[in-house]
Parts: C-alpha cells; structure tokens; sequence
C-alpha cells in the first residue's frame, strides 16, 4: 500500500462504510475499549505478553492498524 493510502485510510474508510470521520476517528482513537470484541482483544494480547521474554528483550511489532498493540508493547 502506498504511503499517502495509509496517510488517508480513515478518511477513506469513513466515505466507503458512510460514517462520520469524527466517529471514525474517535473509534480508532479508543480501539481496542470501544469495539465489541475488546474482551477477546485484551485476551489475545494477554496471551502474547505470556510468551515475551522479560524486558531488555526485543519485539518486532508490524505496525499495522490503529497501533493500540504497539502502544502496550512500548510500555
């Protein structure tokens, strides 16, 4: 995917599913707390910091999607 389609994939996704940029926004901004699945969300990450060695260690982290991952990998 190009840089500017990444640049402007909410504003993209808002036109496509019909929904205010400004709920777009605010969803991503509050991902994982504001969807549905968040107890799976939580889980599925929980499980994941099991497996991770005890810091120094290093983690690749893909970057894709809202970075809420990326976020709690960095703390």
């Amino acid at each position: 995917m190009a840089k500017v389609n990444e640049i402007n994939y909410l504003s993209t996704l808002s036109a496509v599913e019909n929904i205010e940029i400004e709920e777009v926004n605010s969803y991503h901004l509050r991902k994982p707390f504001s969807d549905p699945e968040r107890a799976q969300y939580l889980m599925d990450i929980a499980q994941i910091l099991k497996l991770l060695l005890a810091p120094p260690a290093r983690l690749l982290d893909a970057g894709a999607g809202s970075g809420w991952t990326s976020r709690m990998f960095a703390q």
